[in-house]
């Protein structure tokens, strides 16, 4: 069975810690070979699951073996982990020290700015590669784009240590999100809507979002606070008892989004929304809002890993709390 990560580094790590193949990944453009977030653990994959999950939780699982990977480049049939992702939402206020809202509102624009900035750098290169097709030009995923940033950055934006990293990179995901979709649609190969090329995007038309997957993130035991990176703490309308207060955290990534459908722009206060997984899973996310619409793009708080059953056969090993899920 073919285990598949997050992350390359992940799966280095697997391969260390179950003996497994590591597979190779697509070559760079010189032809230098890479590794790939799939590792090989063998036919028994329950042998090697506490050394997975000491990694990371959030895997995905296939059929294939080294041999069929090589030969069609896939792991094969995604098969079940026996992990189930749910969540809880929880309203918060909008923070009421005027410092702190504007910290909120400058990481919403820190994502902008990465966004727009790595934009910019797609559509300059694609300029120069018409006139000159053997320019190299920055890649379209996430791990090109987050390099080039954090080498222009000091220039680019010469403020940016004021926010979370996280809110710069969560803006490049996005984008790579987004040009990966319009390739799809446009090689035919995503169903659904025909999405075009991407578009900058301004304080006046795009919803304040960021999203955190680093850093200090958790819910305090009053039950009554959330917090996040740099922003701090923000505080809940309601008791966030429905999350489970034990347990080891597995995972962190927080979503924070504000509705501005009805929001006037001079607006200095009003609610927020929030979202917090109550079980692991890949998210969690607080968002700002006027009223109890958010529309979260994420589930917000402090994954908690639960007990554990059999895998493999499809049975969740978590079942899913009461209340609103994400």
């Amino acid at each position: 069975m073919i285990v598949g990560l997050r992350t390359r580094k992940q799966a280095a790590r697997v391969a260390a810690a179950t003996g497994g193949a590591h597979l190779v990944g697509k070559p760079k453009r010189d032809g230098t070979p890479t590794l790939s977030r799939y590792v090989d653990v063998g036919g028994d994959f329950e042998a090697h699951r506490s050394a997975a999950e000491s990694v990371s939780v959030l895997f995905d699982l296939y059929e294939g073996d080294v041999d069929s990977y090589m030969v069609k480049g896939s792991p094969g049939e995604e098969l079940s982990t026996g992990w189930v992702v749910t969540g809880a939402k929880f309203e918060v206020e909008w923070p009421a020290n005027p410092d702190r809202a504007a910290l909120v509102r400058s990481h919403f624009g820190a994502r902008r700015k990465a966004f727009n900035w790595g934009l910019d750098q797609i559509k300059s290169d694609l300029d120069v590669r018409k006139a000159d097709p053997a320019c190299e030009s920055v890649g379209w995923d996430l791990g090109s784009l987050r390099w080039a940033w954090n080498r222009a950055k000091d220039e680019v934006a010469p403020w940016w240590a004021a926010n979370s990293k996280e809110a710069y990179s969560s803006g490049l995901a996005d984008l790579a999100r987004a040009l990966e979709n319009w390739k799809a649609s446009k090689d035919g190969t995503r169903v659904g809507r025909r999405v075009g090329f991407p578009r900058f995007k301004s304080a006046r038309r795009d919803a304040g979002r960021v999203r955190f997957s680093t850093g200090a993130m958790r819910l305090d035991p009053d039950r009554r606070t959330i917090v996040l990176p740099r922003i701090g703490p923000l505080r809940s309308k309601e008791n966030t008892r429905r999350v489970p207060h034990t347990g080891a955290i597995v995972n962190r990534d927080t979503n924070a989004a504000r509705n501005l459908r009805d929001w006037p722009d001079h607006a200095s206060c009003g609610p927020v929304g929030a979202t917090v997984p109550s079980v692991p899973g890949p998210t969690k996310s607080v968002g700002t809002g006027h009223g109890a619409d958010t529309r979260p793009t994420g589930a917000g708080g402090a994954p908690v890993r639960p007990h554990s059953s059999g895998a493999g056969s499809g049975e969740a090993r978590t079942k899913t709390p009461q209340g609103d899920t994400a």
